[in-house]
């Protein structure tokens, strides 16, 4: 049962989540630099520093359109840079404030939505999946959706479950598939009625036919998704599931931590409660997370970008105890442990920030409109383990001073801005992004920046009166500019 004003703890959940990532000025995420790029490609189309006439073309046929459309009217007023950071606000707030959605519609206590603060930090955020981000608390709005109308069949609720269906399809096909399988158990679980359940779930499925078409146009066009699916560690999968959870690395912290929070729970007299709905709909998700390929269709990690639906319909399967103060007991600890975890992240996330620093200083003295190539030989972040945090970092020459970089999601097949012919500077998809093997497409490039936090990279190039030179080191960060470039 839930007592005064319950929305105040989803707020006190969202703010939890906002504050490490404006405590910085760079995130710590692999792909959000080159999703940043996009953006940057988008806002400045008629500027050909950043779009030369005929390099690129507008892909608007992909189902990856939702965070970018939020991102570009960020943009609209903002610089890109802070209009990326709003999107990804949006969505780690979303987080808790979905959650909160859930656990009102099927009557649940509010104060579990402050235990989705950490679900708003794992695998995806820190790979930088940027439309899967929000993908995810959309789709829980989606299930919210679909136990509301399984209750209530009316027009409104009907529009309500519509609109975040097609909402999930536009910000990602995957999620959206398993988005739409788990709402229909959701709904299907929650009422008897085969009337409802017929009409609830046509309107779920309405956006499939859109969407499959673009998965068959796909499938026909680009030779090099038709890759078989892959499953590796299928079998580790729930030992792993704590450490996806928090976006670490360490599987035995995840455990720790997930079990201490059980022992103090379990002490205070949380248990559990039936909610069919929420169970169904939980089964789907457990479903697909052990089942599914850990790689198709050219995406990668299937499996590590759902253990936060996981864990959040658990929630509403939980029950307060009934004492009031034990009940603020446990309301006190799930408040002290999220403004703990944000804390925690400000800290990390600012220590990175500062790793950041001799790339600032190296962007400095590049020029704008010139191609750049990154090296990370240390791809790994101190301060924020376990993740490739610098393969992308080059990107940012892109959004912040035009010109190209020599590996752009704009060489993949399902991002908005595309390359019309693959230019010959191009970095080969799926090459080392740790180690420079020169190769003749190195003379189109102007500026190498490698990381790395001891050994000179300048092994690395040819020798002879052309090689790159020098131009600055900062501390792990290394500048050199291309002397033999062709015309």
């Amino acid at each position: 049962m839930n007592r005064g004003r319950p929305w105040l703890l989803a707020a006190l959940g969202a703010t939890a989540c906002l504050v490490p990532i404006w405590a910085c000025r760079y995130l710590p995420t692999v792909d959000l630099p080159q999703h940043a790029a996009q953006i940057a490609l988008w806002v400045h189309r008629d500027d050909p520093t950043y779009f030369p006439a005929g390099m690129y073309r507008f892909n608007w046929f992909t189902p990856y359109l939702g965070a970018y459309l939020l991102t570009r009217a960020f943009a609209a007023l903002f610089s890109v840079s802070a209009a990326v950071k709003m999107t990804v606000t949006v969505a780690a707030v979303l987080v808790p404030v979905a959650t909160y959605a859930l656990l009102r519609v099927t009557k649940g206590d509010a104060g579990w939505a402050l235990a989705a603060v950490p679900l708003a930090f794992g695998v995806a955020f820190y790979s930088g999946f940027l439309n899967f981000l929000l993908a995810i608390p959309v789709a829980v709005l989606l299930i919210a959706a679909a136990v509301r109308y399984a209750g209530s069949p009316s027009v409104r609720a009907g529009v309500l479950l519509g609109s975040a269906s097609f909402a999930l399809a536009l910000c990602h096909a995957l999620a959206f598939g398993v988005g739409a399988i788990v709402a229909s158990a959701a709904l299907w679980g929650a009422t008897s009625a085969r009337a409802i359940r017929v009409r609830g779930t046509s309107v779920v499925l309405a956006p499939l036919p859109l969407v499959a078409l673009w998965a068959v146009s796909l499938w026909l066009r680009e030779e090099h998704v038709r890759t078989a699916m892959h499953w590796s560690g299928w079998a580790s999968r729930p030992f792993r599931l704590p450490a996806m959870l928090l976006g670490s690395p360490r599987a035995a912290l995840g455990w720790t931590a997930l079990l201490v929070l059980v022992a103090l729970l379990g002490g205070f007299g949380v248990r559990t409660r039936m909610h069919r709905g929420v169970l169904w709909a939980l089964i789907a998700a457990a479903a697909f997370f052990l089942l599914a390929p850990d790689a198709a269709f050219r995406t990668v990690a299937l499996p590590e970008r759902f253990p936060a639906l996981i864990a959040i319909l658990v929630l509403p399967l939980l029950r307060m105890p009934e004492s009031p103060r034990r009940r603020l007991a446990v309301v006190a600890l799930l408040a002290a442990l999220a403004c703990s975890w944000s804390a925690y992240l400000t800290v990390r996330f600012r220590a990175f920030d500062g790793e950041m620093a001799g790339f600032d200083e190296l962007l400095a003295r590049t020029e704008p409109g010139r191609v750049m190539r990154m090296i990370a030989i240390d791809s790994y972040s101190d301060a924020v383990p376990g993740y490739p945090l610098y393969w992308n970092t080059g990107a940012l020459y892109q959004v912040l001073k035009g010109g190209h970089v020599a590996f752009s999601f704009s060489q993949t097949f399902a991002v908005l801005v595309q390359f019309r012919e693959t230019p010959p500077w191009a970095e080969r998809v799926g090459a080392k992004r740790d180690a420079l093997n020169w190769s003749d497409a190195d003379r189109y490039v102007d500026y190498f920046v490698f990381r790395s936090a001891s050994a000179d990279p300048q092994a690395s190039f040819p020798q002879g009166p052309e090689r790159p030179r020098l131009v600055a080191r900062s501390g792990a960060w290394w500048l050199y500019e291309n002397g033999g470039r062709r015309p």
